[in-house]
């Protein structure tokens, strides 16, 4: 047969097979399931309506519980999801398997794309998804499929369901909402945007000053540093300065997305000898802003999240004992026109509290750790402060209308 010409209907033989990306199942409440399958359409120029499906769900021994079949369109050149809700079961489903059925390929017809905007999750009671679907043509559009996945912060889908907008008129947008009877069963937490981190670490003599075997609190000090590496995002840079008398030259590390790289700079921070050491943390701040400004990614959030149990020493001017901090407040200032965010941490009980808060971006960006034991919580209250953190991923998909 001839399957060239103007025909609507194509060679399936000609097209390529829609791709099963991956095939779940959810528990939505105890007995209640949704069965979803994520696909890929290659085919820019091809699409189907009223295709037949089937998920075959199995109990965790590999045993057929049942079958759930219906029928979905396929968009042209998309992803696309295939849910069946409400799937009920006495015994616990834990896993599916997808496939299609027969079907033909169409050429699409006066296929309208929609945009998908505005994406709010909120967990205030039960989970709750909203998006703006809008319609940027001049020629309304009919009722609409619309699917939220939920993803959490390793990729993996948590959560899905759908819905049902009606007529869009032209230039204008619907809302759709889904919500979900519970919390998730797998609760996560993924950064909304990355951030460029600089973190400066005192190691003057007086970190040493309550041990020499181990160094302590600079042991603990580093422990709670890169227990506040792991806090932060994958999709984050960050940076580590240490600093005495003078700021490390080179640097301990370079912004850098290696964690375990800098982990070993942390752990790597020694106490240095052959003479006093005394505490520049003006230098120290100006040397983590030309890395932030330099090395960083410009749009993304920066921060220095400085840390020391004493107060300014270095460098110093005659006849002027206020310089070391002086210079030190115009160094945290200038990085902060830059629009870089200030952390600060006293440790221990000879720190100038006032003076240390003054540095900070804002005063709740102060911290005061009475010991050691303390910096694990209050690095953490920091990493949630720098990585804006939100629950989850959402992907909206849409069919397009008239395909």
């Amino acid at each position: 047969m001839d399957c060239g010409g103007p025909c609507a209907k194509l060679c399936t033989a000609l097209e390529a097979p829609p791709v099963t990306l991956w095939q779940q199942v959810f528990t939505v409440e105890p007995g209640i399931y949704t069965a979803v399958a994520y696909l890929e359409n290659p085919n820019k120029n091809a699409s189907a309506s009223a295709v037949p499906f089937e998920f075959d769900l199995y109990d965790a021994s590999g045993t057929l519980l049942l079958k759930q079949n219906g029928t979905t369109d396929i968009p042209a050149g998309k992803n696309f999801a295939v849910i069946a809700p409400g799937v009920t079961s006495s015994t616990t489903i834990a896993s599916a398997a997808f496939s299609l059925g027969n079907f033909n390929w169409y050429r699409p017809q006066n296929s309208t794309p929609l945009v998908v905007s505005n994406i709010v999750f909120s967990t205030t009671t039960t989970p709750i998804v909203e998006a703006t679907i809008g319609n940027p043509s001049y020629t309304a559009v009919g009722r609409t499929n619309v699917v939220a996945i939920v993803y959490n912060d390793a990729g993996n889908a948590v959560a899905a369901s759908e819905t049902y907008i009606g007529s869009v008129d032209a230039n204008s947008s619907g809302q759709a909402v889904f919500t979900w009877p519970r919390a998730f069963p797998v609760v996560s937490t993924a950064c909304a945007a990355p951030a460029d981190v600089m973190i400066a670490l005192d190691r003057s003599g007086s970190m040493a000053s309550d041990g020499r075997n181990p160094e302590q609190p600079l042991t603990d000090v580093k422990t709670a540093a890169a227990n506040f590496v792991s806090d932060l995002s994958s999709a984050d840079k960050v940076g580590l300065v240490s600093f005495a008398t003078t700021p490390s030259d080179p640097l301990d590390m370079p912004l850098t997305t290696d964690f375990s790289g800098l982990k070993s700079a942390i752990g790597n921070i020694t106490i240095h000898t052959g003479g006093t050491q005394y505490t520049d943390i003006a230098d120290t701040i100006a040397t983590a802003t030309a890395e932030l400004v330099g090395a960083g990614d410009l749009g993304v959030k920066k921060a220095i999240v400085l840390l020391t149990d004493g107060i300014p020493t270095q460098p110093v001017k005659a006849g002027d004992p206020n310089y070391p901090a002086t210079v030190a407040s115009g160094a945290a200032q200038a990085a902060i026109n830059q629009g870089i965010n200030i952390f600060t941490i006293g440790l221990g009980t000879d720190v100038n509290a006032t003076f240390l808060r003054s540095l900070a971006s804002a005063p709740d960006d102060y911290y005061t750790a009475t010991t050691s034991k303390s910096l694990i919580g209050i690095y953490n209250a920091v990493s949630s402060s720098i990585c804006q953190k939100q629950p989850v991923r959402v992907e909206i998909l849409t069919d397009t209308p008239n395909d």
